[in-house]
Parts: C-alpha cells; structure tokens; sequence
C-alpha cells in the first residue's frame, strides 16, 4: 500500500480516537517490505493510542531489523508463525524456511528485547495444528519457554478457498472439522475488524484475501462512511438472519457455523442488540465480541 493512502487511513483513525489494534499486513510477509519501519513510525505518530502488532514468520527479523523495531518501540504485539516444534515437522510445513535460522532469529529478539530492558512488544509464537506437525506442540512450547506465549490453532477452510486436503486422508481431523461445524456459530468479522487491502478496497474479512466480496473503499470513503455503510449493514444483516444464499463465502466458511440452538430467537435477539450497539458505537465493539461470546456458551451449557 502507498504511504499517503496508509496516512489517510491512519490519520482517520485518531479522529475516532481509536484506541484498538493495527494489523498492518494480511496473509503476506511484511518484513518483505523494504521500508517497513516508515509504516508503524507513521502510525506511531499519526494515531499514538492505538497499539501495533505484526504476524511474521520470523525469517526476515534480523539483528539490524529487530534493533531499529525495538529502540523505536514499533510494536506492540509480535506473533510469529512457528509451524512445528522440530526441524523435520516445521520445514516439512514452512517449506524453504529454515528451522535453525528463523528459531534464531527468534531468540535474538527476545534477548535483545530483554537486554534493551522494553516492556514491548510481547512476543507470542503460534502454530496451525496439522498431521504433520500435531505431534510436536510439547516440543514447540519447550523450544520457546523464553517467549510470553505459545498458541496452537485449528486448521480454517479459508471460506472454502482452500479444500483442505490433509482431512481426507485423516479421519480424527476431518471428524473434528464436522463436529466443530455442527457445534458453533460465533463470528465477529463483520462487527469488530476491518479488513483493507492495498487498493484501498474493504473485503468481508482478512479470509476474503481476493476481495470478491467488496463492502466498500477507504480511498474515495472515510473508514466510518464504510462502516456505517449501506453494504456493510446488509451484509450484516444477511449473517444474523442466516441468509447465506447473499453470502457464499461465508457458507463455506469453517469460521462461520451453523447451530439450531443460536436460531433460538430469544438468543438471536440479544445478539442483535448487541451488534447493533457495536455497530454504532466502534469503541464498544470488543466489549460487544465478549458479550457475544457469553451468550452463545451460555447457550451450550443450558444444552449439556
């Protein structure tokens, strides 16, 4: 993305007083960009309350990047993409990765976040389970007991884009997939984040890499004009009426789940109450993800 579209949109922001998280990246590797640091700068300076975290996968974190990164306090957050506790599960996932290198790399920042004394940013090391790699997460969180976190994550269908073929030939996986298919309906995408891509266009979600489901443009609208917009309410809409004959991404979607129990309309109108209040009140959206929440386990429990 240009930089003077990136002030736009960052400027937007402390106009809001937002005070929420940043992404700046989708699914690409950010590092890759050459002036990188002029982004979190711009974003440090433009809208100070909001906080920054990066999704890498390590391999381009390099003493002089990790140094300019945290003697600038650029980030707050530092997710990296660690798939496999051992040499052979990770680069059998992260293919022409090297263990060795970006397991360094790694290291090197967390110490030198350490000896440089800084608070920020918190450092958490994520994996997508897998059969190639399932078997290795005690190995992951050992390798990496110096970071403040390890997380593992389920496989996602990426709305259907992807066929994920590894659940053919595993049954316990695939099995797992369907109960969770049959189980949850919880998603937040279109009342929470706001995803844009370099174009300036505003997709459904970061799923909707491809934008072929557009809901707006930050760059002849202001991001408020996009979010209160007609296109996103409808969108909206069809999710909470389970209309996904106007959706066709999210019927395919393994992050949006249909259950008979959240159709119960006593349960349906508390969560379009509470939508509805995020929708018009931005500062109330992650407050509204958690009550949102509570509602659907709630619901779980009274059935089980």
């Amino acid at each position: 993305m240009e930089l003077e579209l990136f002030e736009k949109i960052v400027s937007e922001l402390e106009q809001q007083r937002y005070d929420g998280w940043v992404y700046p990246y989708l699914n690409g590797e950010a590092l890759l960009v050459p002036n990188f640091p002029d982004y979190l700068r711009l974003i440090r300076s433009k809208a100070p309350r909001a906080k920054i975290v990066l999704f890498s996968n390590g391999s381009k974190l390099t003493e002089r990047l990790a140094r300019i990164l945290l003697e600038g306090d650029l980030l707050d957050l530092l997710r990296i993409s660690f798939d496999g506790g051992t040499k052979e599960a990770y680069e059998s996932v992260r293919r022409n990765l090297s263990f060795d290198e970006v397991r360094k790399n790694v290291h090197n920042f967390i110490e030198l976040r350490d000896r440089l004394g800084k608070d920020i940013p918190e450092v958490t090391i994520t994996m997508v389970v897998s059969p190639r790699n399932r078997d290795t997460i005690g190995a992951l969180e050992d390798e990496f007991r110096d970071a403040d976190d390890v997380a593992v994550h389920g496989l996602t269908n990426w709305a259907g884009q992807w066929e994920m073929g590894e659940t053919k030939q595993d049954p316990t996986l695939r099995h797992k997939l369907v109960t969770a298919l049959t189980r949850t309906n919880y998603c937040n995408e279109l009342y929470r984040p706001i995803t844009i891509l370099v174009n300036g266009d505003v997709p459904l979600c970061c799923v909707d890499y491809e934008g072929k489901e557009l809901l707006g443009n930050v760059r002849r609208n202001t991001i408020a004009e996009v979010w209160h917009g007609e296109r996103y309410n409808k969108t909206r809409d069809a999710l909470q009426n389970w209309d996904f004959s106007a959706l066709p991404l999210c019927s395919r979607c393994t992050n949006v789940r249909v259950s008979l129990i959240t159709k119960n309309p006593v349960v349906q109108g508390l969560k379009r109450c509470v939508s509805f209040y995020a929708q018009k009140h931005p500062r109330f959206a992650a407050k509204s993800d958690a009550i949102s929440k509570k509602i659907y386990y709630y619901r779980i429990s009274k059935r089980g």
